[in-house]
């Protein structure tokens, strides 16, 4: 298994209660790209980073920490 590279989205979806596919949905992005995204295999592109900040009330910062 993959190690994820940014634990913080993941721990925030996880709290949320929002499956992996309803919340690439939500923010408008495919199940596979959430994947590549938290596991570091592609960039994640700033207008989806803040969608993340914005559903889950908190700074683009703190969900980037490693």
């Amino acid at each position: 298994m993959k190690k994820i590279l940014y634990a913080n989205i993941e721990k925030e979806r996880v709290r949320a209660g929002l499956s992996k596919c309803d919340l690439a949905n939500s923010v408008g992005i495919t199940s596979r790209s959430y994947y590549n995204y938290i596991h570091g295999d592609a960039p994640i592109p700033s207008r989806v980073l803040i969608n993340f900040s914005k559903l889950f009330n908190c700074s683009v910062d703190y969900l980037l920490i490693c």
